[in-house]
């Protein structure tokens, strides 16, 4: 399984975002969007949960099967691009390691 920072960056690359652009959206230095990217640094809960917001994919494809789950917005069973980003309620911490939990 590809560590977190790495379906991270496939997930931003795929939107076409570059690191900068992501650290805008998220309110955090693009220097940490990096450090998370390369595995340097681990994110906050909360700073996982905005990076996964901006990037409209699932904390469960974060930390899934990439083979079983593919990074298609959220609340969209086939990836239509109409699909609403994940709100407060969308967000399922059943697939965070314990550490993260805390």
């Amino acid at each position: 399984m590809p560590p977190i920072g790495e379906r991270l960056r496939q997930a931003r690359l795929q939107r076409g975002l570059t690191v900068r652009g992501l650290a805008r959206a998220v309110d955090v230095s693009a220097s940490l969007i990096s450090q998370i990217e390369t595995g340097k640094s681990s994110p906050s809960v909360s700073t996982l949960y905005a990076i996964t917001a901006a990037l409209e994919i699932s904390i469960e494809y974060v930390f899934g099967d990439v083979e079983r789950r593919s990074p298609r917005r959220v609340g969209s069973p086939n990836g239509n691009p109409t699909a609403a980003p994940l709100g407060p309620t969308g967000l399922t911490l059943s697939g965070l390691p314990a550490l993260l939990q805390d």
